[in-house]
């Protein structure tokens, strides 16, 4: 859990550091958000060795059919978000 709120804050702190315009503030947020995935890289490990063996391959890959879906969905709304974005005063691809 500490993992992915790490992950929350580096997302956060890239979404500053991109309407600020600081480009090192973008690396320091890439690095913290690195912790996030990391944490999402454990818990594909931990999700199969909670499982008796039968069931530790079907685990991963509901998890990572999961990741799939959200590396599809996740792009998906960025058109929808703009003018959200917009209203916010950031650039559209804030969104």
């Amino acid at each position: 859990m500490i993992g992915w709120l790490a992950g929350a804050v580096g997302g956060g702190t890239a979404v500053a550091a991109t309407a600020s315009g600081s480009f090192p503030l973008l690396v320091a947020g890439f690095l913290i958000l690195g912790l996030g995935h990391g944490a999402n890289q454990l818990a594909r490990y931990a999700a199969a060795d909670a499982q008796p063996p039968r069931r530790k391959g079907r685990m991963v890959s509901l998890i990572v059919w999961g990741g799939t879906i959200g590396a599809v969905v996740g792009p998906a709304t960025l058109d929808p978000m703009a003018p959200v974005a917009s209203r916010l005063g950031l650039d559209d691809l804030a969104g």
